[in-house]
């Protein structure tokens, strides 16, 4: 084998390469420990110890919730930047109520986002909790 140099220095290039996800995450990358929820749960930390006005639920269930709330946050978003309001799958006129009870980013979104590596919504720059 005449080129044994070049051969062990692109092995060595292509295991880097192809590592290069695992050792980035474990060195650099801030990456937290998945939270552990039941699939029928929410943890305590996203409800800021509230209780609901008049009996009230959220607008889906957990599991729906979990599978399609950035969809639901961004129709929101869109009915209101287009009308001025957004209603909810009742009809009901709703403004921006999760945030009522979701008040922080760092105790609600961050807390799944975070471990999932996936980007935060941008609720905050404008619905600032006074």
């Amino acid at each position: 084998m005449y080129d044994k140099g070049q051969t062990i220095t692109a092995l060595v290039i292509f295991v880097l390469l192809v590592t290069f996800p695992i050792w980035y995450n474990k060195l650099i990358g801030n990456v937290e420990a998945v939270p552990t929820v039941s699939n029928n749960e929410l943890p305590e930390a996203m409800f800021q110890s509230i209780t609901f006005p008049n009996d009230a639920k959220h607008a889906l269930t957990t599991p729906e919730m979990r599978s399609t709330h950035m969809q639901m946050l961004e129709s929101i978003h869109g009915k209101a930047m287009a009308d001025g309001y957004a209603p909810d799958k009742d009809g009901k006129q709703k403004t921006m109520q999760c945030l009522m009870c979701h008040g922080t980013k760092e105790a609600f979104c961050d807390s799944c986002h975070v471990s999932a590596a996936v980007s935060t919504p941008d609720c905050w720059t404008c619905h600032n909790k006074q």
